[in-house]
């Protein structure tokens, strides 16, 4: 009987005599092929089973290192859209600001050329002792008061560019003139016609009162 040393197995038995030239030839296949060979093969068997286990192991890393990966673009992505996200809110109130800045800008200037093209308007004092010319008493919303000289041919719209040229904020708010009553408790007389003369409109030696339409 012949046994693999290695994993006990029966290779071969005989039954009865055998001459000694039989056996030996039969023995000879095993001699030639030793138990450590047959064997060698498991470890080989191993090996290529270990490599296999390997070249999985290495590709469910390699997976895995690539899901990481994914994972990783899929965060710096989701990051970029919300910096992006936040520059542009910054980027919109920036220019909300800018806007606002502009606006008060474009509206000082409006009042400036207001305030501009009443100082052109406004016509110049005459001398004192000029023929035709009469003095008018102004009172402002401050309570503060003014005399000017007039020629008794300006327009009511005179006394209106002096106003705005005088008191600040008048080029952008809306005021009325107002001129008291000839008598003690009369009302006051609107002046609305800014193109009467001073003269016809009764303002020769008249004290005009400023008030603010929303006052």
């Amino acid at each position: 009987m012949v046994i693999d040393p290695i994993t006990g197995a029966k290779q071969r038995s005989w039954l009865g005599f055998l001459e000694p030239e039989v056996l030996m030839e039969d023995l000879m296949i095993y001699m030639e092929n030793p138990p450590m060979s047959q064997g060698a093969a498991l470890p080989s068997k191993r090996r290529q089973s270990d490599t296999t286990n390997d070249n999985e192991a290495a590709a469910s890393a390699r997976g895995g290192g690539q899901s990481t990966e994914d994972e990783e673009l899929a965060r710096a992505l989701a990051l970029s859209i919300e910096e992006a996200g936040g520059a542009a809110a910054v980027q919109n109130s920036d220019t909300d600001m800018n806007d606002a800045d502009v606006a008060e800008e474009n509206q000082a200037d409006i009042l400036a050329e207001r305030v501009t093209v009443a100082a052109a308007a406004l016509p110049d004092e005459p001398p004192a002792n000029t023929p035709d010319s009469c003095r008018i008493a102004l009172r402002y919303p401050d309570g503060s008061r003014t005399q000017r000289r007039f020629m008794k041919t300006d327009k009511v719209s005179a006394l209106r560019d002096l106003c705005i040229c005088s008191v600040p904020d008048a080029a952008g708010k809306q005021f009325t003139l107002n001129m008291s009553g000839g008598m003690p408790g009369a009302p006051s007389i609107v002046l609305s016609d800014m193109d009467t003369t001073l003269d016809a409109a009764g303002c020769v030696g008249a004290m005009i009162q400023m008030n603010w339409v929303d006052a």
